[in-house]
């Protein structure tokens, strides 16, 4: 009988504390951020170092941490931050991580700086924007008002090859999917040709029959054009009347003999869409637990809204020859097509490195391709590879603030504005290792 009794209580201990180890079990939720600029964290890794169990944050910086037990020690790493370790208890439900940046990234990836030579040689003229035509270089300028404009054409070598004035005042240059030029003004655009008797533009088109028939075509090869639709259109908690459509982007490839449509590739930012909700919960949870003031959410809905609501999903596409390159930073590939036909998708991560900023570049006379970083006002180029989505190389900038980038010929050309204001052209070539 005593031995029953004995083996009962021994049972009921062990259930017990079985149930106990099952108690201890929870889920870890929280947010990792940049510990300067306060914005999201995407795929950074968080990894229980006991268990080796882990996970990463989403393109808006949230995680989940399943399996939790009590006083386990989490790592953060994600590629340009420090890496961060914290001790968290079994009470501990809500992390804000702030990461700190590596500093000395960029610096270590600078194979030189090198130097710039100004285009052009009137250092009193204000370069409005410029672009590549056939080989030649385009520019719109203006001596002391941008009302009285000229269209240039330069030779690669920087000769005049002809001149034209501007009726209109100009914004900026765009090229089409089928490369022809155009300058935009405020009400007309006006397209660009070369004839004898050099540069001509055509009779203006309203800007709102330009912007509703030309803006969704965006490449084309010798077979195709390459269109762009964008989706997912909603009020701004802040602007109810003003519609956003950056949530889903779709490619779409059009046979120009038999106008026969096929779907490339569509980008969701889903998680932009579910966290928005969730966003809101989280900051109030800080509000009520005392580590956020209580005017953070209103605060945080604005910031939202200005930041991530208003920005459209960032994916270019390139066409060399017969092959289609589409970025896709939500999901951190490329992918390729062949002929309309999907080939392979390369993994990508440069775009996590500290500095990036939203602009590939694509030089269409050598054919390569380049990501723009930036840090404390200096800017550089690193080459891309296509195939293997990796990087190499990292030409230096030597002008701060330098803005409005383009690569053609192995030069890199920028816009600066100098200490008169007056903005002028540069280029520069590029360094490779």
């Amino acid at each position: 009988m005593k031995s029953l009794l004995k083996i009962t209580l021994v049972l009921a201990l062990l259930l017990v504390s079985g149930m106990a180890m099952v108690a201890q079990k929870y889920t870890l939720k929280g947010r990792v951020i940049d510990m300067e600029t306060k914005l999201a964290i995407s795929y950074a890794s968080v990894v229980i170092i006991q268990t080796k169990q882990g996970t990463m944050t989403d393109s808006t910086g949230y995680f989940e941490l399943h399996g939790m037990n009590a006083d386990s020690r989490i790592s953060f790493s994600c590629l340009g931050y420090k890496k961060k370790s914290i001790l968290v208890s079994n009470t501990t439900e809500v992390l804000l991580i702030q990461m700190e940046p590596e500093v000395h990234l960029l610096n270590e990836l600078v194979v030189s700086a090198t130097h710039s030579d100004e285009v052009l040689k009137d250092r009193n003229l204000t370069v409005v924007d410029y672009g590549f035509m056939e080989g030649n270089l385009l520019l719109i300028t203006y001596l002391t008002n941008i009302k009285q404009s000229t269209l240039t054409l330069l030779t690669p070598e920087l000769d005049s090859l002809s001149s034209i004035p501007i009726p209109a005042k100009p914004e900026e240059l765009y090229k089409d999917c089928l490369g022809n030029y155009h300058v935009l003004c405020n009400e007309d655009v006006y397209q660009v040709y070369v004839s004898e008797d050099g540069l001509q533009m055509m009779n203006p088109v309203s800007r709102n029959l330009f912007d509703n028939t030309m803006l969704s075509c965006i490449a084309q090869d010798e077979a195709h054009l390459y269109l762009m639709e964008k989706y997912g259109g909603y009020g701004s908690v802040y602007n109810p009347n003003v519609t956003i459509r950056n949530h889903t982007i779709k490619y779409i490839c059009v046979a120009k003999q038999t106008k026969t449509r096929t779907d490339l590739l569509t980008i969701v930012d889903s998680d932009l869409i579910m966290n928005r909700e969730r966003d809101k919960l989280f900051t109030r949870r800080l509000v009520m637990a005392g580590m956020a003031p209580a005017c953070a959410v209103a605060t945080y809905d604005a910031v939202f809204d200005k930041v991530l609501l208003y920005r459209d999903i960032y994916s270019p596409l390139l066409v060399i020859n017969d092959t289609t390159y589409i970025f896709d930073f939500i999901h951190a590939s490329i992918s390729t097509f062949y002929q309309k036909n999907w080939v392979r998708t390369t993994p990508i991560d440069f775009h996590n490195l500290r500095g990036w900023k939203r602009t590939t570049l694509f030089d269409g006379t050598l054919y390569n391709a380049y990501s723009v970083f930036e840090q404390k006002g200096m800017t550089g180029l690193m080459h891309l590879d296509l195939q293997t989505g990796r990087t190499r190389g990292f030409t230096n900038i030597p002008r701060m603030f330098a803005e409005n980038f383009e690569v053609n010929n192995d030069f890199i050309y920028y816009l600066w504005k100098d200490s008169n204001a007056h903005v002028r052209l540069y280029r520069t070539l590029v360094s490779l290792p």
